[in-house]
């Protein structure tokens, strides 16, 4: 149950009188600290606070003293109320219950007094003072009743030392009406005394006529307690109805159920024990407010911290408790009416990207009480674009790497920034987490692929998530070398450099070292730095292996077996048909391809071409290009030298079928139907052999029986032709380079599906094997019903017959078009 402190100036007010208690601490001899503390209604009074606490001193047998020494005159003593050394406190109930609320104001009044060790006995300070609230249900004539507050300190305090306990906190304001109500009221004790608890009758004082008496009380000790209704059931044994009010005698704890709404003064003692030695009391008192309790007013809404979905308008869902009325505000503090409304649940349009706070008011409507709650909402039309970088960190051990993971999101809002990132790793199910904008975590590189999934969170709110598979090969640094040869090799040596490329094929990792063991026959030597130089004999195969080191802590090898012959400059040529002319002759390019071949490290510069033709004549040429006009049907016999910048000199020659170059015509031919009345549908259709870049420019046809041979022009032609009848073609294809070739053929189309059986019927004689089909063709699909008495292991088409009784057979045979 809660309380709500609010701390006031010295112009404090007062009220009638709620509770109190009086406490000492011991200082040294003779000198203590003196705490009074007094409590009043905030409500229902008519008088402030004393502007002096008066107390009086009394002998411990409770007969007035009129000393006057120190700062004692006559036996009183006065505390002022002094902002330096009085706390006036107001304590307000919570909305937890129904009807006007409960305030009490609180007063600590604070001094240090000198008392004499040397009178052989303890003393008694006490304040009087009258009245309690008139509302009070459980005591007669609470008007009329006053209250006194007093303290002993016993003569064992000057003696052995002492200070007397203190409880730890006060009760609520009020209790809920047939509820548990359970309060610890324990207190401490500096000194390590025993302390038991009990209830006690709150004690009377000052009357309404004399609330302020400038004397001490004539009666002594003890004062005269309070009266309890005892006609309406009240007394010690129960304070304030229902399950009667107890204490522990050990802890302090108080229990009770209430059941019935009022005001009830309360009083507890806690007894000060030693060595089985009561040495000390302090008394408190103070009043129950028994309420029929309701829930509190709760104002709360539901709405997205970040409205991050491009637009401005953002709805409310109001989650209020125990209130009737709302009043909201989307601008807070401001009160401009624009941002103001008492909808229930509201959907609001802000006028602008930005980040508001929202207030919402809610009443319950039966009293004063209420209750609000704010949130900040960004509003924002911009798009945040996640994206990260990964790369590895740092090897480890056993395979096992650190992955750095670095967010590049933007948030492209002009007022926000990216904050959080959150991190989920999984590798084959393995799976890690990681939080900020730049982070590590561990894998394995023999582990596989890894998803990596990123979340962030911009300064607005508003989220944003990506995922990437990293293939974590691709992120070990690439090392790799180049072999060059340095000028043209003699007989007996070579000389050559390694270059180490790994720093721009890994531009991530700083490199510290390379390392180089080349193996050969000579030998095995050792390098270091990223270039090196050696002289071997060239006709060889040697080992070089490269060994870099990073600054994060990974390695990487390569080796590569060189074949030191394969770095002597090669030449070659290629041959192209540009076209065919009219007198019968083609034009054609010789063209070296030297500086194209792999391994070369030097360029041509100089050739020398001997072409030599079926007829024996020569042709010599020092371009790096010839072109030739001359008869395609032949084959020509070519040399090239080629001479390179290193010195080296490379030859080549080749015997070159020119007539394989030419366009070459041909054709498919294709049955359409089935043959019907001795002739068949087939289609004709170009498939010339082109060479790259050429393509028919006309083709014409002569096709048909020696009876009837047709013409035809066009890339595809149909026509009807007899059965099984001889057919005679000629092709002629005129190509884009001006080449023409002619094809003459005679075909007859087919072969179509029959079945011809090996007699009708077979006849088997015992022990024979016998196939059912001659001439059967492999290229068709044969089916045979039933197949037992059949040994297909010659094939589908042409099974033999094994059976030992008689037996009928159904054949089907297809061609891809016909079935019979």
């Amino acid at each position: 149950m809660g309380t709500m402190f609010l701390f006031l100036s010295n112009d404090m007010s007062a009220t009638h009188i709620v509770g109190g208690d009086f406490t000492y601490t011991r200082l040294d001899d003779g000198t203590f600290e003196i705490k009074l503390t007094v409590r009043r209604d905030c409500l229902n009074g008519e008088e402030n606070f004393d502007t002096l606490a008066n107390v009086y001193l009394y002998h411990e047998d409770g007969t007035p003293l009129d000393y006057t020494f120190d700062n004692w005159t006559n036996g009183r003593i006065d505390i002022p109320f002094m902002g330096s050394d009085t706390i006036e406190e107001v304590i307000i109930s919570d909305c937890g219950f129904e009807g006007a609320q409960v305030c009490v104001r609180e007063a600590n009044y604070i001094d240090t007094i000198s008392l004499p060790a040397n009178f052989g006995h303890g003393f008694i300070l006490a304040y009087e003072r009258c009245c309690r609230n008139s509302s009070l249900n459980n005591i007669l004539e609470p008007l009329e009743t006053g209250t006194t507050k007093y303290i002993e300190i016993p003569f064992l305090a000057f003696t052995e030392g002492n200070s007397s306990p203190r409880f730890n906190s006060w009760p609520d304001l009020y209790v809920c009406e047939n509820e548990q109500l359970i309060f610890d009221h324990g207190a401490t004790d500096p000194d390590g005394d025993e302390l038991r608890y009990k209830l006690c009758i709150p004690s009377n004082g000052a009357s309404i006529i004399n609330p302020l008496p400038l004397d001490p009380i004539e009666e002594g000790f003890p004062p005269a307690s309070v009266v309890y209704d005892n006609a309406n059931g009240y007394s010690i044994s129960n304070m304030m109805g229902g399950v009667p009010l107890v204490i522990d005698q050990m802890t302090g704890e108080l229990t009770a159920i209430p059941n019935q709404n009022g005001q009830y003064l309360i009083g507890v003692c806690v007894e000060e024990w030693r060595d089985g030695v009561k040495i000390g009391e302090v008394r408190r008192d103070f009043e129950y407010n028994v309420r029929t309790c309701v829930s509190f007013p709760l104002a709360s809404f539901d709405a997205p911290i970040a409205q991050c979905d491009g637009n401005l308008v953002v709805d409310f869902t109001n989650e209020s408790s125990a209130v009737l009325l709302y009043q909201w505000n989307f601008n807070y503090p401001s009160n401009d009416p624009a941002f103001l409304t008492n909808e229930e649940n509201p959907t609001f349009t802000f006028p602008a990207e930005g980040t508001y706070t929202v207030q919402l008011q809610a009443f319950r409507g039966t009293d004063e009480c209420s209750d609000e709650f704010f949130q900040d909402i960004t509003v924002t039309t911009a798009d945040i674009d996640a994206d990260f970088q990964v790369s590895i960190g740092e090897c480890l051990d056993d395979d096992n790497v650190t992955l750095s993971l670095g967010d590049l999101s933007i948030d492209n809002s002009v007022d926000h920034d990216i904050e959080e990132a959150e991190w989920t790793i999984d590798q084959g199910g393995n799976i890690l987490t990681a939080t900020g904008l730049n982070s590590v975590v561990d894998v394995n590189l023999a582990g596989g692929d890894v998803v990596i999934n990123l979340l962030v969170t911009s300064s607005s709110g508003c989220t944003a998530a990506t995922s990437q598979t990293i293939e974590l090969d691709n992120l070990v640094a690439v090392v790799d070398f180049d072999f060059t040869a340095n000028g043209c090799p003699t007989p007996e040596t070579l000389q050559f450099t390694l270059t180490d490329l790994s720093t721009e094929l890994s531009p991530d990792y700083t490199q510290l070292s390379s390392d180089w063991t080349i193996v050969s026959s000579e030998g095995t030597n050792t390098f270091t730095g990223p270039t090196v130089t050696n002289t071997l004999d060239p006709f060889q195969l040697i080992s070089v292996t490269l060994e870099v080191v990073f600054d994060n802590n990974c390695t990487a090898t390569i080796t590569k077996e060189i074949n030191l012959e394969d770095s002597l400059p090669e030449s070659d040529f290629e041959v192209e048909l540009i076209g065919c002319l009219e007198n019968g002759l083609a034009s054609f390019t010789l063209s070296d391809i030297s500086n194209i071949i792999p391994g070369n490290s030097s360029n041509p510069t100089d050739w020398d071409w001997t072409i030599i033709s079926a007829d024996g004549s020569t042709i010599n040429s020092d371009l790096q290009v010839v072109e030739l006009e001359i008869d395609p049907n032949q084959v020509i016999d070519v040399s090239l030298v080629v001479n390179f910048e290193n010195g080296c000199v490379a030859n080549i020659s080749k015997d070159v079928d020119l007539a394989d170059l030419l366009p070459i015509a041909n054709y498919v031919l294709t049955p359409e139907s089935c043959p019907d009345d001795g002739t068949v549908d087939v289609v004709i259709e170009d498939a010339s052999t082109n060479a790259d870049g050429v393509s028919p420019v006309s083709i014409d046809w002569l096709v048909g029986p020696i009876s009837n041979i047709q013409s035809f022009m066009g890339s595809s032609i149909a026509l009807n032709v007899p059965k099984d009848s001889l057919i005679y073609l000629t092709q002629v294809v005129l190509f884009s380079n001006g080449c023409i070739d002619t094809l003459t053929e005679q075909i007859i189309p087919g072969p179509f599906a029959v079945l011809n059986f090996n007699g009708d019927p077979v006849f088997v004689c015992g022990g024979e094997e016998v196939a059912i089909l001659i001439n059967s063709n492999p290229d068709f699909t044969y089916t045979f019903d039933p197949e037992t008495g059949l040994d297909f292991n010659n094939g589908n088409h042409n099974p033999i017959f094994i059976g030992l009784e008689d037996a009928t057979y159904n054949v089907t045979v297809t061609d891809g078009l016909c079935t019979v």
